[in-house]
């Protein structure tokens, strides 16, 4: 009885520490149109800081309003959507070298008008400084916030992101 009790200790011990993992704030997002703000999240491994999980929070009025999972195996293939309307993806991030443990090359791909369908990319590199993830911009500056510029035409509206700005 003993024996089996321990057992179960120890395996439990083993499976729940491979399994520890810790958040990070990677960057913030705003916009021009809307109050909501957003925070994308890393979940990574606490032991090897290989990265588990991406995830979107929604933040209105300072209050955490909800929380979107996000697939970061997602990245190479299609990518991780991180806002559409209708049938249309306005902002999305991609990569076709991402790995958890070391990052990559991301792309942030955005829809400039949705009537014509042009897109405009922005290239940005997720890597490791210590422990901690960062994005860094083609300046090489650690990138904490992307402020969106709507691109508004007369008399259809908002019909997409006219720039990114990322400080």
């Amino acid at each position: 009885m003993l024996k089996s009790l321990f057992c179960h200790i120890f395996f439990i011990l083993i499976f729940s520490s491979k399994t520890m993992a810790s958040e990070q704030l990677l960057a913030e997002m705003s916009n021009d149109i809307s109050e909501n703000t957003y925070q994308l999240i890393i979940e990574s491994d606490e032991a090897t800081h290989s990265i588990k999980k991406f995830y979107k929070d929604v933040y209105k009025d300072d209050k955490k309003i909800y929380r979107e999972s996000l697939d970061h195996k997602n990245l190479n293939d299609n990518g991780i959507i991180l806002e559409h309307k209708n049938d249309y993806i306005i902002l999305s991030l991609k990569s076709n070298n991402f790995d958890e443990l070391l990052g990559g090359v991301i792309v942030l791909d955005t829809l400039v008008n949705g009537a014509s369908g042009i897109r405009k990319e922005y290239e940005i590199q997720l890597t490791k400084v210590d422990s901690a993830w960062v994005l860094i911009n083609e300046d090489q500056k650690i990138i904490s916030h992307f402020y969106i510029e709507t691109n508004k035409v007369f008399l259809l509206g908002t019909v997409g992101i006219k720039n990114v700005i990322m400080k």
